[in-house]
């Protein structure tokens, strides 16, 4: 700033009392870099006595153009000397509709120097304290603020800006110089309890502490200088991010920083936390713009994932994830695209809720803003599991492109399965980092799964065979999995059309359906069964099937022979027996226990058994009415001719659960006498 007309008032002061009474000056601007003055009217009166009288008033101050309107400096005894004079009792007023404040303060000319020292006084809810030399050649100004309100401070130029809201308590020290055409500012200092929020509440900080240095130069036109900022305690959220620093080392932030208005540029970027992490880059920011950043390059130098994952990543996807191995990262933005790409390591990810694990992931990850510009991503593990850590998942590879919130497949999925593979042609995940993320699948098919280890995994009776099928639509949001058509399952020569099936993932899994049976070949299900075999076919249904942690808690169940059977209907000895059990001790008479030790094989002329299970009790039925009780197995014409009848009609279903396990495992005959 230019300081003539400061000397020139200096020079009417220090001159012989008797040459003028009164003066007036009025400027109506004056200007200078990152400064301009309106209204300028400098009055002073008494020159002709002891004490003068001077009164300085700006109708507005615009400093890197922030207005401040009605400036008023007065002092009401000037103490003129050889040397020039002083004035121990200043008073500065702002009136400005952003601004108002009140200072006391000290002046005092030389023509070698003047100073003007401010006295402490109240400012935004704490101290000021104000000092300012200058001469000729240079000046210096110090401003030490001690336990600022920030939202005091600040308030008034909210309008301004972005609407943010900022609480807390600040102590700061500021040197502003300049000598030999160079500007220094120098400032250091502390905010405590900071707390900050912007309108639409996607960034937010509470409760943090701030450590703050920062040294600038300015040279022509621009501000060159270095930053540090360190951050610790409280908690940040910065969509869809969320961190909690109170139990965590100190967030560190250093760069160095070129600014030629509007534009900032910083470079040399470090943002690190201790051995957690270390952020590395350049960015671009343009103040005068709605879009604030312009360009930002981040380098993410490969660390482990884990300590990052659960600071940053956790809120975002999910805390039930334990996570290790390694990661590096890439991240560019600019207003127009943001691309993220990632790099992970012998990954291990295990969900605690034991829905999802995948051990050694491998892979590229790139991440893209706009859909007309997708990036190929493919990720690789060894193994894992599924919904049930017994649903072991093989080796498998996937590639997909990944842009805003969505994730679609690149080319068909096939994921090894039970002995088999399941294949997946179409896949769209929607909305990630949302709590209500969702996604769809399409066009999938089952090869070859082994019903004995799926049998395992339910924990009923031991089964065999393969299964396959297609799997038309299947939706998940919500945390519930939703099946909109039919899955039309191949098992036993037959089909099972699975229908209006619901799994609801939340602390326990919780499963509905109705199933439609359409002629299963008994003898493909009993020879591998070890229940006994028994040729002919079997239709039937499962309807209002609810499973609660994969157990039966509620169904209507009912299979017998359909009307027109493709194969002959025998039944042997030992699925006799087996079904006997089912229906009670006294399933078979006297009699025909008698045959039952003769002969091996019986005819029959229909077979069934149904089960309506509510509040843990099974009420069960037959193919048809028998003399006190029902038919399980109504023997053929012919002999040999058997009949199984049951007689217990309810049933506790944990008591018929163990039968069933029983049975199925049974190595030999059992004859009830």
């Amino acid at each position: 700033m230019k300081f003539w007309w400061w000397l020139c008032l200096g020079y009417i002061l220090s001159s012989p009392a008797h040459a003028l009474s009164a003066i007036q000056a009025q400027f109506k601007l004056l200007s200078g870099q990152n400064w301009q003055i309106k209204g300028l009217l400098l009055t002073i009166n008494h020159l002709d006595r002891s004490h003068w009288t001077l009164d300085l008033h700006m109708d507005e101050l615009r400093l890197f153009d922030i207005p401040l309107q009605t400036i008023h400096l007065h002092c009401q005894q000037v103490q003129p000397d050889s040397q020039g004079f002083s004035c121990e009792q200043a008073t500065l007023q702002i009136k400005s509709t952003l601004f108002k404040q009140s200072w006391s303060l000290s002046l005092n000319y030389q023509p070698a120097q003047q100073q003007i020292q401010g006295h402490s006084t109240s400012f935004a809810d704490g101290e000021a304290t104000t000092s300012l030399q200058l001469t000729p050649d240079q000046w210096e100004f110090n401003l030490k603020l001690r336990h600022i309100d920030l939202n005091a401070l600040l308030n008034p130029f909210y309008r301004l800006f972005t609407p943010w809201q900022i609480k807390g308590r600040a102590s700061l020290d500021v040197q502003i110089s300049r000598q030999k055409g160079i500007t220094q500012v120098t400032l250091a200092g502390q905010v405590q309890m900071l707390s900050y929020s912007n309108a639409l509440g996607d960034q937010a900080g509470e409760n943090l502490n701030l450590e703050l240095n920062l040294q600038a130069q300015q040279w022509s036109q621009q501000w060159q200088g270095d930053l540090e900022i360190s951050l610790e305690g409280g908690e940040v959220y910065a969509d869809p991010i969320y961190f909690n620093l109170q139990t965590q080392p100190k967030l560190q932030l250093t760069t160095r920083f070129a600014w030629t208005s509007p534009n900032l540029q910083l470079y040399s970027l470090q943002l690190a936390q201790d051995s957690l992490f270390n952020l590395q880059g350049t960015t671009q920011i343009t103040v005068e713009k709605s879009q604030f950043i312009q360009q930002l390059n981040l380098h993410l130098t490969q660390g482990q994932l884990k300590p990052f994952y659960d600071l940053y990543l956790s809120s975002w996807l999910g805390s039930q994830y334990q996570i290790s191995g390694q990661l590096e990262g890439y991240w560019t933005w600019t207003p127009d695209q943001q691309q993220v790409k990632g790099y992970l390591s012998q990954v291990n990810i295990v969900d605690e809720k034991q829905a999802l694990s995948l051990q050694n992931l491998n892979g590229q990850l790139q991440w893209h803003s706009d859909y007309q510009d997708p990036l190929s991503s493919h990720l690789y593990w060894k193994n894992g599991y599924l919904g049930n850590p017994q649903l072991q998942l093989g080796p498998s590879e996937l590639h997909f492109h990944w842009f805003a919130r969505q994730l679609h497949l690149l080319q068909p999925w096939r994921q090894s399965l039970l002995g088999g593979e399941v294949q997946i042609q179409t896949l769209k995940l929607q909305e990630l980092g949302h709590s209500q993320w969702s996604w769809q699948l399409a066009n999938g098919s089952l090869t070859s799964l082994s019903l004995a280890a799926l049998g395992q995994i339910l924990g009923g009776p031991k089964l065999n065979g393969n299964l396959s099928g297609i799997l038309p639509e299947l939706s998940y949001q919500a945390s519930q999995l939703t099946a909109s058509k039919p899955i039309k399952l191949n098992l036993w020569d037959g089909q099972v059309n699975l229908e209006n099936l619901k799994i609801l993932w939340e602390e326990v899994p919780e499963l509905t359906a109705d199933l439609q049976v359409e002629t299963l070949n008994l003898e493909a299900l009993t020879q591998v069964t070890e229940f006994g075999e028994i040729r002919g076919d079997l239709s039937g249904y499962v309807r209002d099937l609810q499973l609660i942690n994969w157990r039966p808690v509620a169904f209507d169940a009912y299979f017998s022979t359909p009307k027109h059977s493709r194969f002959p209907r025998q039944i042997s000895q030992r699925a006799i027996n087996n079904l006997s059990s089912l229906g009670g001790s006294d399933a078979i008479g006297a009699v025909s226990r008698q045959i039952l030790q003769i002969f091996e094989n019986f005819s029959y002329e229909k077979l069934g058994w149904g089960c309506r299970l509510y509040q843990g009790i099974c009420e069960m039925r037959g193919v048809g009415s028998a003399r006190g009780g029902y038919y399980i197995v109504k023997g053929g014409e012919g002999l040999p001719k058997i009949d199984v009848i049951g007689y217990n009609t309810q049933v506790d279903w944990a008591e018929l659960w163990r039968r069933l396990q029983r049975i199925s495992h049974v190595q030999e005959p059992i004859v009830e006498h």
